[in-house]
């Protein structure tokens, strides 16, 4: 399994404290040192967050505990969607899989554990386009007791992961994510995925926030 383990993606802006914590639950973790990290650095959005930027990147050009550690530093600020978008879409160019994380997570320590088999086991699975390592509380200890898994038509971007034939960047054109946002399929992903991520899904597609997460969640809906 070694040599099949997922890239671990990591996106970072101007959170030291919280990128530490973040690291240091990566490093806790059984599969840390055979595994790949690269971490996508968003450049300043102004001079108020150059000086946190650089503290960051500072940090990341020390980390050690994986198999490799590759940065990579955007001169501009390209916003969480745009960084998130372009960054799986270069990495799944080379890779098959990937595991994606931002820098204010804490993993368990089977965390990449947990993410490398679900990527090997669900790979051939068309109904299976992510998995997530953060789970809702469902409320229900007896299903949580004889169940390691579950399925559901919302994805949480949260420690997730998945495959290069499952994600195309033109899928988060907006373009392409209005051809099917008819009445019915809204009602259908407000009752499947929530009301809050379909108020959040219009609100992205008129410009009122810039969010890469609620398409990925459409995605998901509108491919079954």
């Amino acid at each position: 399994m070694q040599n099949n383990l997922a890239p671990i993606c990591l996106f970072v802006y101007n959170r030291i404290e919280e990128t530490k914590l973040t690291i240091s639950a990566l490093q806790a973790n059984f599969l840390a040192n055979e595994s790949d990290l690269i971490v996508f650095s968003d450049g300043h959005k102004d001079e108020n967050d150059a000086h946190s930027v650089r503290k960051v990147r500072d940090f990341v050009k020390d980390i050690t505990g994986f198999r490799s550690v590759k940065i990579i530093e955007s001169s501009n600020n390209n916003g969480l969607a745009k960084s998130v978008i372009d960054g799986v879409s270069l990495v799944l160019e080379k890779f098959e899989t990937i595991i994606v994380l931002e820098d204010d997570l804490i993993t368990t320590p089977n965390f990449l554990d947990f993410m490398n088999q679900s990527l090997s086991f669900y790979k051939d699975n068309e109904e299976v386009y992510s998995v997530n390592g953060f789970t809702l509380d469902i409320g229900c200890e007896e299903f949580v007791r004889l169940n390691d898994v579950f399925f559901h038509n919302r994805t949480y971007s949260w420690g997730w992961g998945s495959w290069r034939g499952k994600w195309c960047r033109d899928d988060f054109l907006n373009q392409n994510i209005r051809k099917y946002m008819d009445d019915r399929c809204l009602s259908l992903f407000k009752k499947n995925c929530g009301e809050d991520i379909l108020r959040m899904l219009i609100n992205c597609i008129a410009g009122v926030n810039d969010s890469w997460y609620v398409k990925w969640v459409f995605i998901h809906f509108i491919k079954n």
